[in-house]
């Protein structure tokens, strides 16, 4: 797979300057359109259970994750900067209502079969979403015929 970064940060780029309002953001759809465009890979998305994007034999699925940045008020030209604490301690996951000790590196759609997935074993917990992964891959893979 090739990445054509002059598309994505043009498309990027566009998008942020499109925004309406101070403090809204890229849409997920968007930034999965985007970045399926950039590997040129044609977008087939919105659907949690198939590929975002097609070309040939091969798939691609997009995970967004919104990542708020610490704002400045103190300095003019300092938009924002990195902040840890900001981003790696506690978040509440509202939809799940699950708290987590900072980001989650890997998104998961599929519930498990597991009485508590927040106690269960790691390698249980790792086994049956990578096992869920695969249905889902499987199942793309069929529908698309990749």
């Amino acid at each position: 797979m090739k990445l054509d970064t002059e598309l994505l940060k043009a498309k990027i780029f566009h998008g942020l300057k499109s925004l309406q309002s101070k403090g809204d953001t890229i849409e997920p759809r968007y930034l999965e359109v985007v970045i399926c465009e950039s590997f040129d890979f044609d977008h087939v998305g919105d659907s949690a259970s198939y590929a975002d994007g097609i070309k040939n034999n091969s798939q691609l699925s997009v995970k967004t994750r919104m990542i708020n940045p610490h704002v400045l008020k103190t300095k003019v030209g300092r938009d924002f900067q990195t902040h840890p604490a900001k981003f790696l301690g506690p978040h509440q996951n509202v939809k799940q209502d699950k708290w987590t000790a900072g980001l989650e590196i890997v998104q998961r759609r599929q519930k498990l079969n597991l009485k508590n997935d927040s106690t269960a074993d790691p390698n249980v917990v790792g086994e049956e979403t990578l096992s869920g992964f695969f249905l889902n891959i499987q199942e793309s893979s069929k529908k698309y015929n990749t």
